[in-house]
């Protein structure tokens, strides 16, 4: 039985017009639903939320190595000055050598200025380093005070601090509560000292919150931060007298002292790193305390911030001997302050 192809064509599309196409393939839709658009934004904003905390460790991660560095250029360029004078700088001078304990002018001897002023010529700063007179105070002599207005120190820049690049000083004076612009010392614009070399162990009074009390190398507030001899320095630096350690001065041993650390110079009274007063921390202040009465032992020091930074957990140090080192917050107090004096014949190791 033959049939014609032509006219069961003409006869299944005459059936499929009378059904109104249903039984015809439905078309792909252009568009997304409500629904899906939400149910995709859930999930994306899942991902991200999983997502921002490691890209955020990643991110820090990179600024404390960075930080890290810059910790290891200040310890080798104090090494370097070292090798090539057999001594290291003074943090600061802010007395006459003649005159333990007193305010008074200096000396042309010493002029006042800073070890960060010192340390110029190893860490690619020669050429500012050749425009200063160094017979004359660096914060008082009109040359060198054009030279340093608003320069900034890389290698003190710590990444993590957000204050790390700023010009001007938004310090609180603790004695009057007002806003200290670091002008005290005759630069207006000075960068924030982030990173400060160490004077080790102190005690204030009657306040005795380790064995400070039967430490007689122990820093007392009241006179031994202006004593330049080296028999009254616990730590590697003082504050603010011109006492320069040897290597040899640290009997104590160079892996287990403490030379230079992090410091939130912001949170100091003239804490600007050019100017040549209380250019150095105490580890007779917990790392990272943020208590500012005597509750804390040792929290409380007139006009400088213990070791401290925007790490979480910790801040980093240099030892002597130029190896970079992590202290949490939680390091022995006892150890600490053992760490930070050179010669209380007590190797204390790091945590």
């Amino acid at each position: 039985m033959h049939t014609n192809p032509e006219r069961e064509t003409t006869a299944a599309q005459s059936a499929m017009e009378s059904l109104g196409g249903r039984g015809s393939v439905p078309r792909r839709r252009s568009a997304f639903t409500l629904v899906e658009l939400l149910v995709v934004i859930a999930i994306i904003g899942t991902l991200v939320g999983l997502l921002l905390p490691a890209v955020q460790a990643a991110r820090e991660s990179a600024r404390r190595s960075s930080c890290t560095n810059n910790i290891k250029q200040l310890a080798l360029a104090l090494h370097n000055i070292h090798d090539a004078k057999g001594k290291l700088p003074f943090a600061a001078n802010s007395c006459d050598t003649r005159y333990a304990g007193t305010w008074t002018p200096k000396d042309a001897t010493y002029p006042s200025r800073t070890w960060n002023v010192d340390i110029m010529p190893f860490i690619e700063m020669a050429d500012v380093y050749g425009k200063l007179d160094l017979k004359q105070d660096i914060q008082n002599f009109a040359a060198n005070k054009t030279a340093l207005q608003g320069r900034r120190m890389p290698a003190q820049e710590c990444p993590s601090n957000p204050f790390a690049t700023g010009l001007q000083m938004a310090n609180t004076n603790k004695s009057t509560g007002t806003k200290d612009w670091d002008t005290w010392y005759g630069i207006a614009q000075t960068p924030v000292e982030c990173y400060a070399v160490c004077a080790g162990p102190s005690n204030y009074g009657n306040l005795t919150p380790y064995d400070c009390a039967t430490w007689s190398y122990c820093w007392d507030a009241s006179s031994d931060f202006y004593n330049p001899y080296s028999a009254n320095v616990p730590g590697m630096f003082s504050p603010n007298a011109p006492f320069q350690c040897r290597f040899k001065d640290v009997p104590d041993g160079l892996s287990t002292t403490i030379m230079i650390g992090e410091r939130n110079g912001e949170q100091a009274v003239r804490g600007g790193v050019f100017n040549a007063v209380w250019r150095a921390f105490l580890t007779g202040i917990r790392i990272n305390s943020t208590t500012k009465s005597f509750a804390d032992p040792g929290a409380v020091a007139s006009f400088t911030p213990g070791l401290s930074s925007y790490h979480q957990g910790g801040a980093s140090v240099a030892m002597a001997d130029g190896a970079v080192t992590f202290l949490a917050d939680g390091t022995d107090f006892v150890v600490f302050n053992y760490l930070g004096g050179r010669r209380d014949g007590q190797s204390a190791r790091l945590p």
